[in-house]
């Protein structure tokens, strides 16, 4: 059985490979704008600096979907 974790983690790889998806079934606007504010302080190389400076509801799947809507995942 696959997580919804895993499925989550398909679904935003498969956007590096070229698919188009809807983020904002992964994260709001307020999430959205909290996270880049964090990415604008700690840099984007490393999740968990970026995790750890966020409320806890906020997960590592919407950090890597902000991160690629916003141009730091490469795409194909």
């Amino acid at each position: 059985d696959m997580s919804e974790r895993t499925i989550i983690e398909h679904i935003l790889e498969s956007y590096l490979h070229g698919k188009k998806i809807n983020f904002n079934d992964f994260f709001n606007e307020n999430q959205e704008k909290l996270i880049l504010d964090r990415i604008k302080k700690i840099g984007y190389e490393k999740l968990k600096p970026i995790k750890e400076n966020l409320p806890e509801s906020i997960g590592y799947h919407q950090i890597k979907g902000v991160l690629y809507k916003h141009g730091y995942g490469k795409r194909d």
